[in-house]
């Protein structure tokens, strides 16, 4: 795992909650997302290596949905997630992968 250190003041940062559990409230109000199947244990890697392998023709809700909930399950209680304005910075070099989401209204060539 690579150490990274804010700039802030971590005990200053970290009273202030859990961007987590800011983010799971949301969800809970935003989102219909079906409850994981029981024994629900992929990852969002383990949706894009089926997806690689011709398993799966998409990755998408509710799945990437259900392997973030798992993967965050892993995560040690009293982990501090980042904030708004935040600024890190890696001491070595580091490889990072992102996954993006959004919600937009889909249009043709005409507009409609």
């Amino acid at each position: 795992m690579v150490s990274r250190r804010p700039f802030d003041s971590y005990s200053k940062l970290a009273s202030q909650g859990s961007q987590y559990e800011d983010e799971k409230h949301y969800r809970s109000m935003s989102s219909q997302t079906p409850p994981a199947p029981p024994g629900w244990k992929k990852t969002i890697e383990d949706l894009f290596d089926e997806s690689r392998a011709g398993n799966r023709s998409s990755v998408g809700s509710p799945e990437v949905d259900w392997a973030r909930d798992y993967e965050r399950s892993l995560i040690p209680a009293g982990t501090r997630f980042t904030k708004s304005g935040d600024i890190y910075q890696a001491i070595i070099d580091v490889e990072v992968s992102y996954l993006t989401s959004w919600s937009a209204p889909c249009m043709n060539d005409h507009g409609v």
